[in-house]
């Protein structure tokens, strides 16, 4: 089941990668992409606190990033660039 939700851990930690097209992102996107560029690591409740938005709003612009392949989700709600 954890590989389904690609939740194992791999031998080498995520690379993040620093080429990010910042220009094809809509403003949200680019603004939770920038929190996530700057701290890392971060889970759900940090990034919401920090950007001052809702799990509604915050969830939809996650799971878009997702969907474009440029953010990952960790285990406990936690998320990462690509």
């Amino acid at each position: 089941m954890c590989a389904q939700l690609n939740w194992e851990a791999s031998g080498d930690i995520i690379h993040r990668n620093k080429n990010l097209q910042w220009n094809r992102y809509t403003a949200e996107e680019s603004e939770v992409l920038s929190l996530i560029h700057k701290k890392g690591e971060i889970p759900l409740d940090e990034i919401a606190w920090q950007l001052q938005k809702n799990m509604g709003q915050l969830a939809t612009i996650l799971l878009n990033l997702e969907f474009q392949g440029v953010l990952k989700a960790l285990p406990g709600h936690r998320y990462v660039i690509k």
